[in-house]
């Protein structure tokens, strides 16, 4: 149906006037009189305040028209679509749930350190700037700002909830998500159940918006009673339990959600979730859900992703990548499909897929701290461990009682990065946790080695290596310290026992690199063949100045040397 005119015209005038409340009421109520309208979501798009929502409305605004051209040029403006792209048919993309991690008022005012953190918030904020100009062009809607959200559906997002800082490092990195335009706010989700207007109804489905999940229980109940066969609101009743944490109960709701209707996707979805939250043991309860939503409603966002997360979880990392690649392919911007298949690929020993999506997963969503874990774990995979410095402080400044291995992560890329005394104090936290951590002892022993007390390093390395005897790390570090003490020949020897317990490409280039520098006073030769077996491995499986370094070996060997009876002038200046 065309759009009512005098609502429009009420809409833009309130729009103009900066009334919000006015505005809302307004384009709400087309929305609910005409969903399947264009028009009605290019202008909810102009008065959004954040860019998930404005990317949703632009989303729906090209899913009723393919052809829109508006709508493709605001999503192009925003990443959502390429430029090229603009010409081409869109393809609808499922609606999605989303979680904001970080409540932005309790955030910690920190200093940017340089240009690396510009890959987490660059050219956004510029684009979203625009957004508003590139869809209605200079005669748009004027200069005010509505925040406003405009969903007449309920969005199902997690509480926030103030993350208590872990800061064993006394500064760190600006967080990313404070150059955000504005912060992330939940998009419609996948159900829309129209409704009658109801009183209660309409402030349970405010109540959700807000994460207000005591009001969303006691409203949504009183939609039940006048509502009693609508499975919607049981599962709406479900997830604001299963967001405020309360698993049981949310399991009861979405029960009686199946059985007013067995065919009901989103219900099996939210039950697996929760049954998951109370047991992640219970395996086969929690894929059978799974494929039920997934059988019920294909197009139901986050089924493939968690399946292949289920998968993962039962180290089952080939089988998760394939239902990764499928949730990636149904919604090129699912976060924790990115995620999960980073994961994945740093298990499968692939690093450079790894790291893209890695990379991917933190664009998508500045917010959402586990994707910087990963993001470290794979440039570090990648032989870029003083690079991962900025993504691992910011996992441990936001992320609250983290995982002690995550300091001697953090010590590793501080000693990379030559910041030895914030590497020492990383290690030793991870220490004064886990005094016994393998980890932990063995990096610090590489620390002492390298900075230039061996004695104190051994001391480490074998306390290291008497925890864990089949260690190839372990025995090449003693061969190191070795090294760093003058005693070539124990070197030597050490190395060539590790060197049986090599497996890998990354082990073998370790192993030819001391050995090769432990061989030179000994046997040139010797020496020579481990440098130019260095140089023949792929240059993924050792740091970048590890094979110029042997380069520069080789081509001091291969200098001719003048005979001795001829005499050498030298020009007189």
């Amino acid at each position: 149906m065309p759009p009512d005119d005098s609502i429009f015209k009420e809409a833009r005038k309130a729009i103009e006037q900066g009334d919000r409340a006015r505005a809302k009421d307004l384009l709400t109520r087309q929305l609910r009189r005409d969903q399947d309208n264009p028009e009605v979501w290019l202008w909810m798009s102009a008065v959004v305040d954040t860019p998930k929502e404005r990317a949703y409305c632009l989303r729906e605004a090209l899913r009723i028209d393919p052809e829109n051209r508006a709508a493709k040029r605001g999503l192009a403006m925003m990443g959502e679509l390429s430029p090229e792209q603009q010409t081409v048919e869109a393809q609808p993309i499922p609606r999605r749930n989303w979680q904001a991690q970080i409540d932005k008022a309790d955030r910690p005012p920190l200093k940017l350190p340089g240009k690396k953190m510009l890959f987490y918030a660059g050219a956004g904020i510029v684009a979203l700037g625009l957004l508003g100009f590139a869809i209605f062009g200079s005669n748009g809607l004027g200069r005010q700002q509505a925040q406003f959200v405009p969903s007449p559906y309920p969005s199902a997002t997690s509480s926030p909830t103030p993350i208590p800082t872990a800061t064993p490092i006394p500064s760190g990195p600006t967080p990313p998500w404070q150059a955000l335009a504005g912060t992330y706010t939940p998009t419609p989700i996948y159900v829309n159940t129209p409704h009658p207007i109801i009183e209660a109804y309409r402030i349970g489905i405010g109540a959700f918006q807000r994460g207000e999940w005591d009001k969303v229980v006691l409203y949504i109940g009183q939609s039940i009673q006048s509502e009693p066969g609508s499975p919607d609101l049981p599962y709406l009743l479900g997830e604001a339990y299963r967001l405020s944490d309360n698993y049981g109960q949310a399991v009861t709701a979405y029960n009686q959600s199946l059985q007013i209707n067995p065919s009901f996707g989103p219900a099996f979805l939210g039950r697996a979730q929760a049954v998951w939250a109370i047991d992640a043991g219970q395996v086969d309860q929690i894929r059978a859900d799974l494929e039920a939503a997934r059988a019920a409603d294909p197009n139901l966002p986050e089924t493939l992703t968690l399946i292949g997360r289920l998968y993962l979880q039962t180290n089952q990392v080939d089988a998760a990548v394939q239902y990764l690649n499928a949730a990636v392919d149904q919604n090129p911007n699912a976060t924790l499909a990115y995620y999960y298949r980073a994961q994945a690929n740093l298990l499968l020993k692939n690093p450079a897929p790894a790291l893209a999506d890695a990379e991917r997963a933190v664009q998508l969503d500045l917010t959402f701290i586990p994707a910087y874990l990963v993001l470290g774990d794979a440039l570090q995979a990648n032989q870029r461990a003083a690079d991962a410095i900025p993504p691992y402080e910011i996992y441990l400044r936001y992320w609250p009682n983290p995982d002690p291995v995550v300091y001697v992560k953090m010590g590793r890329a501080y000693r990379a990065g030559g910041n030895f005394p914030a590497a020492m104090e990383a290690l030793n936290t991870a220490l004064a946790q886990v005094p016994d951590s393998f980890s932990a002892l063995l990096e610090r022993g590489l620390l002492y080695v390298e900075t230039g007390d061996p004695n104190r390093g051994l001391e480490d390395i074998n306390a290291a290596l008497n925890l864990n005897p089949d260690s190839f790390e372990a025995a090449a570090a003693v061969g190191q310290a070795y090294f760093a003490q003058g005693n070539y020949q124990g070197a030597v020897d050490q190395l060539n026992q590790a060197a049986e317990r090599a497996q890998d490409d990354t082990q073998r280039a370790t192993l030819f690199f001391w050995r090769a520098q432990a061989l030179e006073p000994l046997d040139q030769n010797a020496a020579i063949a481990d440098w130019q077996q260095l140089l023949a491995l792929p240059q993924g499986s050792a740091p970048a100045a590890w094979f110029e370094l042997a380069r520069q070996h080789l081509a001091s060997f291969n200098t001719p040397t003048p005979p001795a009876d001829i005499i050498v002038v030298t020009p007189t200046p």
